[in-house]
């Protein structure tokens, strides 16, 4: 177990990963505002956990899944597979669909994924 100093420090450096990461995308692209965003479904190397979420970069996001960046849902259950996302001309109509795919059921969840990527492939490949 790590002590209370260490995680702090760890939490320190997060913090200020995101803020250099940031600063340096608006350096490099200063009038750069996506405007696409994405609704997507990542699940762990067994298929029986699934994570919902949206996000106007989705290069950006799937990064912070995979190296666990985040310390939360996806890290906790090693949840790092693309295996479905939609792409959105605006958040608002992004954040209502991702609403309603969480309150769909799991077996409506999985016909959605099935629908699109039968194999459950990890697409990401293909994006990162």
């Amino acid at each position: 177990m790590s002590s209370f100093s260490e995680q702090s420090e760890r939490e320190d450096l997060l913090v200020y990963y995101r803020r250099s990461l940031k600063d340096h995308i608006q350096k490099l692209y200063p009038n750069h505002m996506p405007k696409e965003s994405y609704v997507y479904i990542l699940t762990n190397k067994n298929k029986t956990v699934l994570y919902t979420g949206v996000t106007n970069n989705l290069t950006r996001r799937l990064f912070e899944h995979k190296s666990n960046i985040n310390q939360g849902f996806t890290s906790r259950y090693n949840v790092h597979e693309l295996v479905y996302y939609e792409k959105y001309n605006n958040i608002q109509d992004a954040i209502y669909r991702e609403k309603m795919i969480k309150k769909q059921p799991r077996l409506r969840k999985n016909v959605l994924i099935s629908s699109v990527n039968p194999m459950w492939s990890d697409l990401s490949v293909g994006i990162l």
